[in-house]
C-alpha cells in the first residue's frame, strides 16, 4: 500500500478498512478454502478458525490441485479443512460425493457436522437459502448452486447415478476398498475431475499410505536456527535414538524436538515449508504428524510411544494416530521358550483357592479352562486344563472360589445362557472385528454392571486387541504359570498356545490384523484370553458379585 497522509483517527479507520477489504477480497479469489475458513466457518466448538501455531496448514488451504491425498495424524484439523474446501466448491456450483466408511457413519456426520454447520452459520444458511434444489436429506444437500451427496463405501448405491465434479475419500483405510473403485466413474462427464482421499493409515502400502507414495510425498521442513539445517520431523531421529535392540531414550529429557545435525533445540511450531520428494509427480500429497501439532505435546507422543513397547494394538496407534504412519506388526506368537522367561515361577498349581477369575473357551463337550488368583494383581494360574460338561464345569468353578468368569459366547448359546442363569457371575464374551485400535481403552474394558439381555452378562470386544493386550500384560510379567507349563494336557496346552500367530488378512473389501491359528486348536489361547478379560471386569467393576460362599 503507498505511502499516504493520515489527517485524522477516522481516515485511519477507512483506509485499515478498505485494505482489509480488498485483502479479503484478493484471499477469496486466490485462496476460496482459506476464505471460507477465515471469514466464514466455524469449528465444531463453534469458535472462529484460528491458524496460530498451525503454519503447515495454510499451504494445504492454499493448494487447489486435481488430487489431494493427506496422510494423517489425529487431532490434526483435516476435517475443517475438507469442509472449507467443499463449501468453496459449491460455492462455485460443483456436485461432490463425499464417501465416508459407513452408511451408519455417513447418517452421524451429517447429522451431528453438516446440519449444524448449514443451521448456524449466517453464510451456509445464505446457501440453503438460495439453492438450487430444494433436497436436505441426510444423503443430499443443495448449497448455493452445488450439490453434495454423502454416501457410505459399504454400499454400491452411493455410487451410482451422481454425476460429480469431485469426489471426497474420507477415512479411505476403514472403508470398502472394492466399492470405491467406482467412485472415479462419477467423474467422467465432468471438466473438472478432483479426486481428494484423507485418512489415517493403517499398514504400509495400503489404503491412504499406497495413495501417498504415488504422490509427491511433501513433508513439513522446518529449519534449526543453530546450524540452519531444514529437516522434517522424524520421532526416531528428532525425539528418541536407539540404545539397543529395540531399547530407545530421549535425546532431550525435558522433551525438547532436537536437530538431528547439531542436536540444538527446534522450534517444531515454528514458520517451515512443504517439501516434496518428487515434485515431477501430479498427485499433491501430504505427510502429517502430531509433532507439529499444537494440540498434543511432545511427551503425550513419547507416552503413546511407551506404551506400545509390549502392546501391538497400542503400538499400531501409535503409528496410525501419533505419527501419521502405518504399522506392519506380524509374526508375533507366544512361545514356550518366551513363556519361560516372561510367565513361568517355581511352583505347581494347587486343587482349590480363593477369589479367582475364570476363562472359558467351549469346544463341546469339552471346556478348556483357566482359573487364576491374585498375587499383587498379578494374574497366577491355579488350574489349565479341560472339563467334560457345564455340571463338572460347574464344580470345578465352586472349587476355585470363581467370582468372575467369562465364556466364549459362540458355540452352544443356549447351554451358555442357561449356565449363566445358574452362575450370576459368568459374562459371554463376543468377539468382533469392526473397532479401530484407537476405539477401545482396554483398560476401561466395555464391560457395563448391569448390560444384560434378558438377565445374560455379555461382553462385545475386538478379537484382535483383546488378544494383543493378552499378549502384552503376558510379556510385561503379570501372567504368572506353574514350572510345569510344558507338560499341562500332557503337552496339549502349549501346543494351543503356540498355534496362535499375528497375521496380515487381506480381503477384497478390507486389510486387517488378526490371531490366526492355522489348522490347529488353539482352544487353550482363548480361555487364556478370556480369564485375561475377567481379571479386568474385576479391576473394573470391583468385587460387587458375591461368588460362591
Amino acid at each position: 500500500m503507498a505511502t499516504q497522509s493520515i489527517s485524522s483517527s477516522e481516515t485511519l479507520k477507512e483506509t485499515l478498512a478498505s485494505y482489509a477489504l480488498r485483502c479479503r477480497h484478493q484471499i477469496a479469489s486466490k485462496y476460496p478454502a482459506l476464505a471460507i475458513a477465515l471469514y466464514h466457518h466455524r469449528n465444531t466448538r463453534g469458535q472462529d478458525m484460528s491458524f496460530y501455531q498451525r503454519n503447515a496448514l495454510i499451504p494445504i488451504y492454499q493448494d487447489d490441485s486435481q488430487n489431494i491425498v493427506i496422510l494423517k495424524c489425529v487431532q490434526f484439523g483435516g476435517s475443517e479443512w475438507l469442509l472449507c474446501a467443499m463449501m468453496s466448491k459449491l460455492y462455485q456450483g460443483w456436485s461432490i460425493l463425499y464417501s465416508l466408511p459407513t452408511e451408519a457413519l455417513r447418517n452421524t456426520y451429517v447429522a451431528n457436522r453438516i446440519d449444524p454447520l448449514l443451521q448456524q452459520i449466517p453464510f451456509y444458511k445464505y446457501g440453503i437459502k438460495t439453492a438450487k434444489g430444494e433436497s436436505d436429506a441426510a444423503g443430499l444437500k443443495h448449497i448455493w448452486k452445488g450439490s453434495a451427496r454423502f454416501v457410505g463405501s459399504n454400499s454400491k448405491v452411493g455410487f451410482v447415478e451422481f454425476p460429480a465434479d469431485m469426489v471426497i475419500i474420507d477415512e479411505l483405510d476403514t472403508s470398502n476398498i472394492k466399492n470405491l473403485t467406482l467412485a472415479p466413474d462419477r467423474l467422467q462427464a465432468s471438466k473438472h475431475k478432483y479426486f481428494w482421499q484423507i485418512g489415517n493409515p493403517t499398514i504400509p502400502k495400503y489404503g491412504i499410505h499406497r495413495a501417498y507414495v504415488d504422490s509427491d510425498q511433501k513433508q513439513w521442513h522446518i529449519k534449526c536456527p543453530a546450524c540452519n539445517e531444514s529437516q522434517p520431523l522424524d520421532f526416531f531421529k528428532n525425539v528418541v535414538r536407539e540404545i539397543g535392540e529395540n531399547q530407545y531414550e530421549l535425546i532431550d529429557n525435558d522433551y525438547n524436538i532436537a536437530c538431528r545435525k547439531c542436536g540444538g533445540k527446534l522450534d517444531r511450531l515454528s514458520v517451515g515449508e512443504w517439501v516434496a520428494r518428487y515434485p515431477d509427480r501430479g498427485i499433491s500429497g501430504y505427510h502429517v504428524s502430531q509433532l507439529f501439532s499444537p494440540t498434543v505435546s511432545v511427551q503425550e507422543v513419547y507416552n503413546q510411544f511407551i506404551a506400545g513397547q509390549f502392546d501391538q494394538t497400542k503400538m499400531q496407534v501409535f503409528y496410525n494416530s501419533c505419527l501419521g504412519l502405518p504399522y506392519h506388526g506380524t509374526g508375533d506368537k507366544l512361545t514356550a521358550a518366551l513363556l519361560e522367561s516372561v510367565a513361568m515361577d517355581d511352583y505347581l498349581m494347587p486343587t482349590k483357592a480363593k477369589d479367582c477369575t475364570a476363562g472359558i473357551d467351549v469346544n463341546y463337550p469339552f471346556l478348556n479352562v483357566r482359573i487364576s488368583e491374585y498375587d499383587n494383581n498379578k494374574r497366577k494360574a491355579v488350574f489349565i486344563g479341560k472339563v467334560r460338561g457345564f455340571d463338572r464345569l460347574s464344580a470345578l468353578l465352586k472349587r476355585y472360589d470363581v467370582r468372575y468368569a467369562v465364556i466364549d459366547n459362540g458355540p452352544e448359546w443356549n447351554k451358555i445362557e442357561e449356565f449363566q442363569h445358574e452362575h450370576d457371575y459368568v459374562w459371554a464374551c463376543q468377539y468382533t472385528s469392526t473397532q479401530r485400535p484407537d476405539d477401545l481403552d482396554i483398560s476401561l474394558i466395555k464391560a457395563e454392571e448391569k448390560a444384560r439381555r434378558d438377565d445374560i452378562q455379555k461382553i462385545v470386544i475386538d478379537r484382535t486387541m483383546i488378544i494383543d493386550a493378552m499378549v502384552a500384560d503376558t510379556l510385561q510379567g503379570n501372567n504368572r504359570i506353574p514350572k510345569n507349563f510344558r507338560s499341562l494336557s500332557d503337552g496339549e496346552w502349549i501346543d494351543e498356545i503356540e498355534a496362535s500367530t499375528r497375521i496380515l488378512v487381506e480381503t477384497e473389501t478390507r486389510t486387517y490384523y488378526a490371531w490366526d491359528e492355522g489348522n490347529n486348536a488353539d482352544h487353550s489361547f482363548h480361555a487364556e484370553t478370556y480369564d485375561y478379560i475377567a481379571s479386568l471386569i474385576r479391576d473394573k467393576i470391583g468385587d460387587m458379585t458375591p461368588g460362591y460362599a
